[in-house]
Parts: structure tokens; sequence; C-alpha cells
């Protein structure tokens, strides 16, 4: 299966780990996470590998290293050491399956492979994986995941990482640095932009035929950007600017997920108009005085 939760979890637990090791084990707490951690690694490291998680571990230990040595560099950075920290990871992995010849077709097939094997073993014991053109929704399904593999494998870095720093802060007694910034405040880089400009240039021009991959997993990751750049606005204007607690907020995020496709262009969308109209800091109208005794 694409992704597995024990892959993952490598881009949290390594960096929690390391981290703990640099800033000094003084409490049994600390101890006791590390070794946990270390037991954890240890019976992954054993398991029998796939194609997909030995590219995660690889790419797990050189993010793991890189975001180490960022946020020791500057701690205040969190943002730009986790970027770091994923670029490095991902420009590695890119150069040691080049070093060992192994090619995107050898990964997608493997990929495709073993989460179709995954698919069969959840029709046989679940009737509902196999209904009348089950096999065939599966196979697209299948078809597109593997596809945007390099894409989710760099969102899951990114998201095991800031995961780890807010674990770290709250485990170790003495912690490199600060929490990181609240959500409401995150902004990222207007250059971003050319995140999505670029890619979407290419699939419209005649390069696509030998960029298409790079083109549609650089739109998924810098989409998600700026998805969460749009979540974070709405989230400020509803707890600033209207009478929406915690759990109103909550409930809202419930009800987005029943419109998924349509919550995501939006947020999508104010993302990237927050580039040039900078929302939050925009002063709000002040109310109507109409009606009003001077």
């Amino acid at each position: 299966m694409l992704l597995a939760w024990p892959d993952v979890i490598v881009f949290a637990l390594g960096p929690i780990g390391v981290l703990l090791l640099v800033s000094g084990l003084r409490t049994t707490r600390e101890r006791l996470w590390l070794s946990a951690i270390v037991a954890w690694t240890v019976l992954w490291l054993f398991q029998p590998a796939g194609v997909a998680t030995q590219i995660i571990r690889g790419g797990g230990i050189m993010v793991t290293g890189a975001f180490v040595a960022a946020v020791l560099w500057r701690p205040e950075r969190l943002g730009r050491s986790v970027a770091i920290a994923v670029a490095t990871g991902l420009a590695g992995t890119l150069w040691w399956t080049w070093i060992l010849g192994v090619t995107w077709e050898r990964i997608e097939f493997a990929l495709t492979r073993a989460t179709w094997a995954t698919y069969q073993t959840m029709a046989r014991s679940m009737a509902a994986f196999d209904g009348p053109g089950a096999a065939e929704d599966a196979a697209a399904g299948i078809a597109l995941m593997v596809r945007l593999f390099p894409g989710l494998a760099v969102l899951a870095a990114g998201t095991g990482l800031l995961v780890a720093w807010a674990v770290y802060q709250r485990v170790a007694l003495r912690p490199v640095g600060g929490p990181a910034a609240p959500f409401i405040n995150f902004r990222g880089s207007d250059h971003l932009l050319w995140g999505l400009v670029v890619p979407l240039a290419i699939l419209i021009s005649p390069a696509r035929d030998t960029l298409d991959l790079v083109a549609v997993n650089a739109l998924l990751v810098f989409g998600v950007i700026y998805v969460i750049r749009g979540a974070a606005i709405l989230t400020w204007f509803m707890r600033s600017k209207s009478r929406l607690g915690s759990l109103g907020l909550g409930l809202l995020a419930i009800a987005a997920l029943f419109v998924l496709p349509i919550a995501g262009s939006g947020l999508l969308l104010l993302g990237i108009v927050d580039t040039w109209i900078d929302i939050r800091r925009r002063p709000m109208p002040p109310p109507s005085t109409r009606g009003e005794l001077p």
C-alpha cells in the first residue's frame, strides 16, 4: 500500500529522537520517548521492504539529518528548515535512485503491483470492494495514486517534520528553539506562486510529454500549500471577525468534508488571492452607523 503509516511515521519519529539526543536526556520522559523510538526503528528496519518503503527509508534518513542541521542553525526559521529538509531528501533520493539505476518505470510497476495486491486482499474480505465496475475504478485510482507518489511523499515528509517539532517542544525539558507560530499566521513566501504557474505552463506546452510527471506532482504539492494558506486565512477570519469558537470551527471543518472538492477549490483560490491582497493585514470596513444618533 502506498505510504502506509509505519513508513510515513519515520518522518516524525526520526527528528524527535535526534533532537532529544541533541538537547540532552534530562528527564525520564525524554529517555522513555527515545527508547520507544529506537525500539520501533529497529523493528521497522528489519521488516520486509518494498520499493516504496526503501524510498521512504532512504529519504527519511536524509530528511531527518537535514532538518536537525537546519533547526540547530536557525531554530527561529522553522518553515525554511522544513523546506530545506524536504528539498534535501527529495534531491538525495533522486540521486541515489539514479546511481543505482532505478528508473521511474520500475518504481511505478512495483508500486502498482503492491497497491493492487492490497486492493485484492480488501476485496476478498469486503463486498463493497468487489461490486460491478469496482475493479475498473480501483485500477484508475491506483494509477492516479502511483503517479502522485512523489508529491504525496513530499507532503508526508513536511507534515511529519511539523508534527515532530510540536511533539519535541512538549517532550523535551529544554528544547532547542520555541514552538511554531500559530496556524492562523501561516503565509509562506509569495514566490511559491511560481510553483503553480510553471507546472501549469508545462502541462499546456510541448514539453508535457517529458515533464508531465514532475509538473503534476509539483501542482499537487504547491496546491496543497495554498489550500493550507487559504485555511489559515479562513480560521483567522472566523476567530477574529466572527463569534465562532473552537467548536464552531470544528463543525465547519466537518461540514467541509462533505463538499471537499468545492471547499478545497475555494481555499486554494483564497490562498492565491492573498498573494496580492494580503487579507490579514487589510483593515476591515467600519460598522455602518446609518440610523444612529450623533
